[in-house]
């Protein structure tokens, strides 16, 4: 814990010095209320400093135009429906912007060094009027302004200051790297994690689809079988009663007498007489 605060606590000095250099004295105290925080109502903010709402807001919209603070908004049901904003620090962004601010200074800052200890500058003692060699020559050497004598500028002075200054920029700009390393890493642990989620979601989204393809294909395959059985035997589990045909017995065919002709009735008949 004592090692975590005291790494929290360099991150909340770069960037006050950053909230300084953006938008002023008032913003250095956003970073105690803002940082390692959830975002945090805009009025309670306010009522913190001792400012106005708007007054906060200005502070607050001057950050988010370089990307250090982001807010969420919410409908207050309570005051009518209308948004109230929720601000929180963006930490990664602000050390980025405060790396590339020191290094622009950094840059600047070596070339006004380089420029006085190349260059002869010249001093209007009267009215202090800087000139360089060149523009004293074209005036020979008489201030345009006063018309007083020009002289040689001493540049040692300006040039410990520039060097200082140097020194101080780049004593900021280690420990931003450290930081921003720190966070890079952090976040890409975090993304990794993301992306193992959403593979093992995904992986296991597709087991489910196919366990599901395989009971449908076995319920499907269970329904055919019914069928054909069903239709090879002539109903589902039940066997066809066999009904025995009784035995016919034959009837003898009846011998029919033969007829007598009728000549031979005749002539019986005349006999008798």
């Amino acid at each position: 814990m004592p090692a975590k605060k005291g790494k929290d606590d360099r991150v909340k000095e770069l960037l006050r010095q950053l909230f300084l250099d953006v938008a002023g004295e008032e913003a250095v105290h956003l970073v105690d209320l803002l940082f390692g925080k959830k975002p945090v109502n805009e009025f309670l903010v306010a009522k913190k400093l001792k400012l106005t709402i708007n007054q906060v807001r200005n502070l607050l919209y001057r950050l988010g135009d370089q990307g250090l603070v982001s807010f969420t908004r919410k409908k207050d049901a309570k005051k009518g429906g209308w948004y109230t904003y929720f601000w929180t620090i963006e930490v990664e962004k602000s050390l980025v912007r405060l790396e590339e601010r020191l290094g622009e200074k950094k840059t600047r800052l070596g070339g006004v060094i380089e420029k006085r200890k190349n260059e002869q500058f010249f001093v209007c003692e009267g009215c202090e009027k800087q000139y360089t060699q060149e523009e004293a020559l074209l005036a020979d050497y008489l201030c345009e302004e006063c018309g007083e004598m020009m002289v040689a500028k001493d540049m040692d002075a300006e040039i410990e200051a520039a060097e200082a200054e140097l020194v101080g920029v780049c004593d900021l700009l280690e420990p931003v790297g450290e930081e921003l390393v720190e966070l890079r890493k952090k976040d890409a642990k975090a993304r990794a994690r993301a992306v193992a989620a959403e593979l093992k979601k995904k992986a296991l989204e597709r087991k489910k689809r196919a366990a599901a393809r395989k009971r449908a294909k076995t319920l499907e395959e269970k329904k055919l079988g019914k069928k054909k059985k069903a239709a090879g035997t002539g109903g589902a589990g039940s066997k066809k009663k066999v009904v025995k045909k009784k035995a016919v017995k034959k009837k003898k065919p009846v011998k029919k007498k033969k007829a007598a002709s009728k000549k031979a009735v005749k002539k019986k008949a005349k006999g008798k007489k």
